[in-house]
């Protein structure tokens, strides 16, 4: 998530993965918002970030960044203000909090995932993979629950 201000797209790492995204996308649509895949999936981030050991066990989750298509800006201005970012402070010294951030957009990510949290919660069934996703057969399977069987 990226303090760049309010969004109108959220971006989805794996995108495509799980019915979570079903989930996200109600949300997002309250908030007025849409869901964009990966802008650079070949980079590997899914692969690379906390939830892959989820992943690993079958287990759906989710990875999403602040959209850049930036609600009170002009076009292209979100994508700009990241790339500065990326190349001049991430990892680096100067990756440090600033008083200049925009975090509204980070509050409104952070109500995004707790409502998906909450319909988690109140599902009768576990979220599942996509068909043909590479992590849906797995260890969640040899675990089934009450639950995941819907009773």
């Amino acid at each position: 998530m990226h303090p760049l201000g309010r969004a109108k797209d959220v971006e989805v790492v794996g995108y495509g993965a799980s019915d979570l995204e079903d989930l996200l996308a109600t949300a997002a649509k309250s908030q007025g918002r849409t869901l964009t895949p990966d802008q650079r999936s070949e980079a590997g981030r899914f692969y690379r970030s906390d939830q892959f050991n989820f992943a690993k066990a079958s287990v759906p989750s989710l990875y999403i960044k602040s959209g850049t298509n930036l609600r009170d800006r002009p076009a292209g201005t979100g994508k700009a203000l990241l790339e500065d970012y990326e190349t001049k402070r991430y990892h680096k010294p100067g990756d440090e909090y600033s008083e200049s951030w925009d975090v509204s957009g980070t509050i409104e990510d952070l109500r995004l995932l707790f409502e998906v949290g909450a319909r988690v919660a109140n599902e009768k069934t576990w979220p599942e993979w996509r068909a043909g996703n590479e992590f849906r057969a797995g260890a969640r399977e040899e675990r089934e629950t009450p639950r995941s069987r819907g009773e």
